[in-house]
């Protein structure tokens, strides 16, 4: 097994040598595993889920520039219920599926997606804090884009949003990278309590 400070590395060589600033999924889930090692399982779950709320926070401005930022701070709030164990992942759900469906098919963005990224991101938030099972939470792609959709990952998303589109589509490369190395170098020590 990959130890954290080698697949963090290994993770910022990606980013800073990545001509789009991409971090791949492969590199991202090698070093969740690093991180995942050793830990309880219900400490690992709570840092993966405030590792994802950190990624939705850090793009909230973006969301709150067009909408309501309490929706946000609504979801991340079930999000942290759940895990608290103070709120039926059913009610969660259930919750989380409403505001999703508001997100991705009610709402108008025109040519500025990255609004959508960030709800779509916090709606993902709850579905991250609705698996506690490290392995269960990890995805079998190795790519991002080859998974479906509703099923992006907060911190892509978040990424993407940052970057003004999606990995396969024309994007700030210079955003993407800042995003990637704050989740690196900030993000990830904060939520698993690493220096």
């Amino acid at each position: 097994m990959l130890d954290v400070s080698l697949a963090v590395a290994n993770a910022r060589s990606e980013v800073a040598t990545d001509a789009a600033g991409i971090l791949s999924l492969k590199s991202r889930k090698r070093m969740w595993h690093a991180l995942a090692a050793g830990l309880d399982e219900r400490v690992g779950w709570a840092a993966r889920v405030k590792l994802d709320a950190l990624c939705v926070r850090r793009v909230m401005p973006i969301w709150a520039a067009r909408f309501d930022p309490d929706e946000i701070k609504a979801m991340l709030s079930l999000a942290d219920a759940v895990v608290a164990g103070s709120l039926d992942a059913n009610d969660a759900a259930q919750q989380r599926d409403r505001f999703y469906t508001d997100v991705v098919d009610n709402r108008e963005y025109g040519s500025d997606p990255p609004p959508m990224y960030v709800g779509h991101a916090a709606a993902n938030t709850v579905i991250e804090a609705m698996t506690p099972n490290h392995v269960d939470a990890m995805p079998q792609a190795d790519d991002d884009e080859h998974l479906d959709p509703e099923s992006y990952l907060p911190c892509y998303l978040a990424a993407c949003a940052t970057a003004g589109g999606m990995n396969d589509r024309p994007a700030s490369s210079e955003r993407r990278r800042a995003f990637w190395l704050w989740y690196l170098d900030e993000a990830v020590p904060a939520a698993y309590g690493i220096s």
